[in-house]
C-alpha cells in the first residue's frame, strides 16, 4: 500500500495512486501487487510505473533513490527536453 506523505506541496504524492494491480496496455495483461509493505513517497528500492491514460503509454522504471527523488529527476527530464521516447511522449502530451 501506498501512504502519501501529507505535505501539501508533495509533487509525488500528487500522482501516486494505490493500486491492488495494474494491466498492461499493449497486452492487456493484469499483474497483481502482492506485498503488504507499506510504502510512501520517501520509499527506496521501488519498482513504478508511469501510465499516459490518453494515449495508452506505459513506463515502467525502477530505482535505489527515494521514490520523490527519482520522480523529480523524471521532471527535470521533461524540462531539459530529453530525447527518450517516455520525455518526448509525455513532454508532448502534458
Amino acid at each position: 500500500h501506498v501512504s502519501k506523505c501529507g505535505k501539501k506541496k508533495s509533487l509525488c504524492c500528487i500522482v501516486l495512486v494505490d493500486n491492488k494491480d495494474f494491466s498492461g496496455k499493449i497486452t492487456d495483461k493484469k499483474f497483481i501487487i502482492s506485498n503488504n509493505l507499506q510504502l510512501s513517497c520517501t520509499s527506496r528500492n521501488v519498482i513504478y510505473l508511469i501510465s499516459c491514460d490518453e494515449f495508452g503509454v506505459q513506463y515502467v522504471g525502477q530505482t535505489i533513490q527515494e521514490l520523490h527523488q527519482r520522480l523529480d529527476g523524471h521532471r527535470q527530464a521533461f524540462k531539459l527536453a530529453s530525447k527518450l521516447k517516455i520525455y518526448e511522449h509525455f513532454g508532448e502530451h502534458s
